[in-house]
């Protein structure tokens, strides 16, 4: 019984046995900065947890008490333009991640979610960054294509005398199709509609240039 009670103790004082397993990184751009979203094997707390950016652009991430699934976090992690590259040093205490930054940050807060195996960093930019991003954006605005009706403002009553004289076309065109099967000779129904046809065509396409169409 005792040799049992003895292994069961040092079962437990085994290193990383009670170490939090940091499994999986999000990472969210944000208007000022990043959010890197931490997703652990339960929750931790904020004695627990250290951060800073280095002078050469790395901000550096330590987690006590905790150790990284190197596998997952890297299969996880999806590099972006500010946020390229993640590195991972595990010891027996703590878990240090490192993410290479290409902004210089202004602040960073470290907020674990109470009751939740979720840690997340807010990454702010300098305000210097932000307004040379935004100056550059307005320099270069996107050029939204025009539409042709947005060019060409077609009034209503065109519309309506153009539709009237198709009709009026078509009308007289069969009617005169129909008047020249049942006498000789061709009337004038015919030339009269085929003529107002062609008329209204070459006018709509031509002359006018509208964009509409029913």
């Amino acid at each position: 019984m005792k040799s049992l009670l003895t292994c069961l103790l040092l079962i437990h004082l085994l290193p990383g046995q009670s170490l939090n397993t940091i499994r999986a990184v999000e990472l969210s751009p944000k208007v000022n900065g990043y959010f890197i979203r931490l997703t652990l094997s339960r929750p931790i707390q904020s004695q627990d947890l250290a951060g800073w950016q280095a002078d050469n652009q790395w901000f550096y991430l330590t987690l006590f008490q905790c150790q990284a699934d190197t596998t997952s976090l890297l299969r996880s992690f999806q590099p972006t333009r500010e946020i390229d590259r993640l590195d991972i040093v595990n010891s027996s205490e703590s878990a240090q991640l490192a993410f290479r930054l290409h902004t210089q940050i202004d602040d960073f807060d470290l907020l674990p979610e109470p009751q939740s195996p979720v840690l997340n960093v807010a990454l702010r930019f300098q305000r210097g960054d932000l307004l040379a991003a935004l100056e550059q954006e307005k320099a270069s605005p996107v050029q939204t294509p025009k539409s042709p009706s947005s060019e060409t403002v077609v009034s209503p009553l065109y519309l309506r005398v153009r539709s009237v004289s198709y009709l009026t076309g078509v009308s007289l065109t069969i009617a005169g199709i129909l008047a020249s099967d049942n006498a000789p000779g061709v009337s004038w129904e015919l030339p009269t509609g085929v003529s107002i046809l062609g008329l209204t065509y070459i006018y709509d396409h031509f002359i006018h240039r509208s964009p509409a169409r029913d």
